[in-house]
């Protein structure tokens, strides 16, 4: 389940192992509403870089950039758009490496 932010939904922030791991394999059939959920989360962090871990993030958004929908594979570049400015200047990097790899 998920929140956002605040927790205000009242359900359980999903931890970023649970993220990835959603946007890694296709045979879950979550790639699509995991995408939005992120991009929601960014929304409500107001300019915070959500993740302890963005390279890992990355590594999941990239396997969601080999998605054989379209949409998802746009929804993945959007959110990536989202996740940019927010990494600290020695993430970019290693995260675009990630994505361009």
């Amino acid at each position: 389940m998920w929140s956002f932010g605040d927790g205000s939904l009242g359900v359980q922030r999903s931890s970023e192992a649970e993220i990835i791991r959603y946007l890694a394999d296709a045979r879950l059939n979550q790639r699509a509403d995991t995408l939005e959920r992120l991009r929601v989360q960014l929304q409500v962090s107001t300019g915070r870089q959500p993740f302890t871990d963005p390279v890992s993030v990355f590594r999941g958004i990239a396997a969601a950039l080999t998605d054989d929908v379209w949409d998802t594979r746009y929804q993945a570049v959007k959110l990536v758009e989202e996740l940019i400015p927010l990494l600290e200047p020695g993430q970019v990097d290693r995260c675009l490496q990630v994505i361009l790899l």
